[in-house]
């Protein structure tokens, strides 16, 4: 949403903004970088909106019970989803989509990295910032542009995504998320459908299986299929870098993880297909700090890592923890389910892969549920996820508050690695800075 409001302003309109936590006096960072933008702020209270308004558009977080909705709805003023607003951006554009359960928002960001290093104009919606173009971890998430080529990243959850125009399609992977798996089999089909282009993920067998059924043409990459279009070899990974080669060139980026290989091979091919040369690709690819909330480095030393994580769903929690144990000999992880739904969802998976991951010397804290407000069942409990661990002889335990969480931290033997994790709540960054606080302050 505040991607939306910054190209609104670009685009010469008066914007006026409303959110929850600026009312409850929280991510104020973000009320200030938006009002510098030129964003008006407002309280959620309906009090702001009259006849004079074009249009309200509200993201899917936003219930219809809000006084602002209330407003707009009893003065007959538009209201817009933030998705069908997007679309109709995207499809007035020669655009290109990066889609797919995850990987959407690094492969954005790496590709915008791309783009800005070699001076190429296009106007880019990233879904989080991109560390490098942001300001102690606001703003680089969206730039502006009159040329009409511009990069976004669409998301499945609202099942808008087969209404999207495609010149170039970019499918990272499809695995359980917001929906089955047919039924998201289903929805990237329609959206491959609107493509004049496809680049896919070879290695994802869900994706090579709807790939057989296309008559568009498709560019692959992959680290495992060496007929791809893009192939990914001699890999070698530290806990800083990735290097790998390319038809030969070779190429260094400043992340890890098998995931993130794969994204870097999405936005190598995305770059070639625009005709930059793999040469200029491999050097603003060097560049690339990250994604805040993407594996983040918060602190490093001879001790210990502090590493914030935006993973959420079982796929992105598996990823995560194939990469940190594979880094570190012993890990803490802090895990916030992100919403009641979801975590009702998604219990049976996510203890089996906590079952899977982690090991003896491995500890899990388990935080209650992301609490964003509005109508929802609130039966289930988080502890009901330690509970199932304990039962299968993993060290979980319930952080029923942050100073619980703090006294977690500090307790028992302590590990390589402390992770962060979970999605939505913008205090996660902050506490895992506060975290760092925790170890100088008992450190010393």
């Amino acid at each position: 949403m505040n991607a939306l409001a910054q190209y609104l302003i670009a685009e010469g309109h008066t914007v006026f903004g409303s959110d929850r936590s600026f009312d409850n006096g929280l991510s104020l960072d973000y009320k200030v970088f938006l009002e510098k933008k030129g964003v008006e702020i407002t309280p959620q209270d309906g009090s702001i909106i009259d006849k004079s308004f074009d249009a309200c558009i509200f993201s899917a977080a936003v219930e219809d019970t809000v006084p602002d909705y209330q407003k707009a709805l009893s003065l007959n003023i538009p209201i817009i989803s933030r998705s069908i607003f997007l679309k109709n951006i995207y499809n007035k554009n020669r655009s290109i989509g990066i889609a797919g359960t995850s990987g959407k928002t690094t492969v954005t960001g790496l590709l915008a990295t791309i783009f800005l290093e070699n001076s190429i104009d296009a106007t880019i919606f990233c879904g989080a910032e991109i560390l490098d173009y942001s300001e102690k971890g606001i703003g680089g998430n969206f730039f502006h542009s009159k040329s009409n080529t511009l990069i976004s990243e669409v998301d499945e959850s609202d099942k808008k995504i087969g209404d999207y125009i495609s010149e170039l399609a970019v499918l990272t992977n499809i695995s359980v998320d917001h929906m089955s798996l047919e039924d998201a089999k289903d929805l990237f089909s329609k959206f491959i459908k609107n493509s004049k282009k496809v680049i896919y993920n070879a290695d994802c067998p869900v994706l090579k299986e709807i790939m057989r059924f296309t008559d568009i043409p498709i560019v692959s990459f992959s680290t495992k299929d060496a007929s791809a279009n893009i192939f990914i070899e001699n890999i070698k990974t530290s806990r800083d870098s990735t290097s790998f080669d390319v038809s030969g060139i070779p190429f260094v980026i400043k992340v890890i993880g098998n995931y993130n290989i794969e994204n870097a091979a999405a936005a190598i091919a995305i770059g070639h297909e625009m005709k930059i040369s793999l040469p200029h690709i491999s050097s603003s690819l060097s560049t690339f700090n990250g994604i805040k909330g993407r594996f983040e480095l918060i602190q490093k030393d001879d001790i210990r890592s502090v590493i914030y994580d935006f993973a959420h769903n079982p796929a992105k929690i598996d990823s995560l923890l194939v990469t940190a144990t594979d880094h570190y000999n012993s890990i803490t992880l802090f895990y916030q389910p992100h919403g009641y739904a979801p975590f009702k969802k998604q219990l049976a998976d996510l203890a089996d892969i906590f079952a899977k991951r982690l090991r003896s010397k491995d500890r899990l804290i388990i935080g209650k549920i992301y609490d964003a407000g509005g109508s929802i069942n609130r039966d289930l409990t988080s502890d009901s996820l330690s509970n199932i661990l304990k039962e299968r002889s993993i060290n979980a335990f319930y952080a029923e508050n942050r100073e619980k969480l703090f006294s977690l931290m500090i307790e028992g033997t302590p590990t390589d690695a402390y992770f962060i994790v979970g999605a939505r709540d913008r205090t996660l960054r902050d506490l895992s800075s506060q975290i760092v606080d925790l170890f100088k302050k008992n450190s010393g």
